[in-house]
């Protein structure tokens, strides 16, 4: 594979022609198919109606799926692959040793082990190995030689990250190392801020703890620029380091940080999408004009494709520490619960949700959706224990939480077979403007804004 373009050389040995093409390895073959039939001849699309269509073999007649990328099957780059019609019958191997021929079919009946489930067979030991140290240093009485140790650590992990993304790009270990190195470092400052043992959560070692993760987040992104989990990191840490300041400072409680932190997110989380284009380099399209002034030439396909990557992978990052702080304050709010901060979440899940249908990706859509179903869970939680946590009260919420669930499966298959009408969609496009512009209006009731008005009026 060629790791640094996401684009696999291969050989395709058609009916009436040898075609030699780069396509995408990380994109599922049905995408792929089209092109390769346009390349291999003309007449081939239409060719294929009478016999099923065609299917993409290797040269031992084993079929690709046509659901799964190159990547996943295993398709290296340089490999001759066989365009075949679907119905064609391809006669299975013959072997003259007995042995050979199970060791063959017992080949079959899983997964091959290969040079990838190395690196994940190694990237997984060292995972469980950091975070052992990890839990065990958290365990470990507050001093500030644990802290010294646990922000060495992050230090190592950070070097470990910078020298092998300049040594394999394709394989980089960053995406591992980087969200240890950032949890390492927010354990080690939390541990050398704090006066005790008992004094790990309150406010001014959370803020340290936030401020170490904010700082190897920044250096990190400064050294390996397109990491998503710096970014994320960074984004995360910033947002919540501003709920733990305004909480250590005394100007305003738990709850009302993470109501003027979540509406500010909510109200500026359509707005990431432009500041990833700007700052990954994506030029505008230019405005055709009416006087016939020259338009400016179009960038070099690899400039923008470079371009457009960069700009994806910022998003990813952003949406993703955006949402972990959006999750964060709800959870924060849900814990400290009033009529004002319930409805506020209520709000943000509802904008999460909704606004979730501008992306089309799943790395940018999962995030939102998981924010608007911590909101759903955090309210069911808020509702049974407003009703005092009975029986009868269990028996409600969960029939509450049944007919959400219902809803949820008939909408998904509904939607799954049929797109949802222009009204339906204007109705969710209206929905979340209406609870984006109640953010700040509920925010300020978490806050007592109003009651601390009334009283300046006497």
């Amino acid at each position: 594979m060629v790791e640094q373009t996401g684009l696999a050389r291969i050989i395709v040995i058609a009916p009436h022609r040898r075609v030699e093409m780069a396509v995408p390895e990380h994109v599922p073959l049905a995408g792929v198919l089209p092109a390769v039939l346009r390349h291999a001849g003309r007449t081939l699309a239409e060719d294929g109606v009478d016999h099923g269509g065609w299917v993409l073999r290797r040269v031992d007649g084993g079929r690709l799926d046509p659901a799964r990328s190159l990547a996943a099957q295993d398709v290296y780059d340089g490999e001759t692959l066989v365009l075949a019609p679907r119905d064609q019958h391809w006669p299975e191997p013959a072997f003259d040793d007995v042995a050979e021929a199970i060791a063959e079919r017992a080949g079959r009946l899983g997964l091959v082990w290969s040079a990838s489930a190395t690196v994940r067979t190694g990237w997984w030991a060292a995972a469980v190995v950091l975070a052992a140290g990890l839990v065990l240093t958290a365990l470990t009485p507050a001093s500030w030689q644990s802290g010294a140790a646990a922000l060495a650590v992050a230090a190592v992990l950070l070097g470990a990250a910078v020298v092998d993304e300049r040594l394999d790009p394709g394989l980089s270990a960053a995406r591992l190392t980087a969200p240890f190195a950032m949890l390492y470092a927010a354990l080690g400052a939390v541990l050398v801020s704090a006066p005790g043992p008992d004094d790990l959560l309150r406010p001014w070692p959370l803020t340290a703890g936030l401020a170490g993760l904010l700082l190897a987040a920044v250096i990190g992104r400064a050294l390996i620029r397109d990491d998503v989990f710096f970014t994320a990191g960074a984004t995360f840490g910033a947002c919540l380091g501003i709920v733990a300041l305004l909480n250590a400072v005394d100007w305003a409680t738990v709850e009302g940080s993470a109501a003027v932190v979540s509406g500010l997110t909510a109200m500026l989380l359509m707005t990431v999408p432009r500041w990833a284009m700007a700052a990954g380099g994506v030029p505008t399209p230019p405005v055709p004009t009416l006087t016939g002034q020259a338009e400016a030439a179009n960038p070099p396909a690899e400039v923008l494709n470079n371009a457009v990557r960069r700009s994806d992978r910022l998003l990813t990052g952003l949406l993703g520490g955006a949402c972990a702080t959006l999750a964060a304050c709800v959870l924060l709010l849900a814990a400290h619960p009033s009529p004002s901060g319930v409805a506020l979440v209520g709000a943000l899940g509802l904008i999460c949700a909704l606004r979730s249908r501008a992306f089309a990706t799943v790395r940018h859509r999962v995030p939102l959706l998981a924010v608007g179903l911590l909101a759903v869970v955090s309210l069911l939680w808020y509702a049974w224990r407003s009703l005092g946590g009975t029986a009868g009260a269990t028996a409600a919420v969960v029939a509450g939480g049944l007919a959400v669930a219902l809803a949820a499966l008939a909408a998904g298959r509904r939607f799954s077979r049929r797109t949802p009408s222009p009204h339906l969609g204007r109705l969710g496009d209206w929905t979340a403007f209406l609870a984006t512009a109640a953010v700040p209006i509920l925010a300020a009731l978490v806050l007592g804004l109003f009651g601390f008005m009334r009283g300046l009026g006497g």
